[in-house]
């Protein structure tokens, strides 16, 4: 089930493969590197809107700086992607 991955700055969301596949309509690759391994949990980073595997998110993570510019377009997209993986019943609250 799909839940926020806990973290001090950013929106994300930690999702199984299927589940990011069946919400985004894709192959379901990593964004960066395009890992597609269906056995590792995949990260939707709503204020890029993308998805990254966890190798990507430690390094994005590593040097991302949250930018008040930023806030209400990652909330929207954070939202818009909660709203679809609840809809598929894959959403853990």
């Amino acid at each position: 089930m799909a839940k926020i991955y806990q973290n001090q700055h950013f929106k994300i969301i930690e999702a199984n493969w299927v589940e990011y596949v069946n919400c985004t309509d894709t192959f379901g690759l990593c964004d960066v590197c395009a890992n597609n391994s269906s056995e590792d949990p995949i990260y939707y980073i709503a204020v890029l809107d993308q998805w990254y595997c966890k190798t990507c998110l430690d390094a994005w993570l590593s040097g991302a700086k949250k930018y008040k510019s930023d806030i209400e377009k990652e909330q929207l997209n954070f939202v818009k992607i909660k709203h679809k993986l609840e809809d598929l019943g894959a959403w853990n609250e």
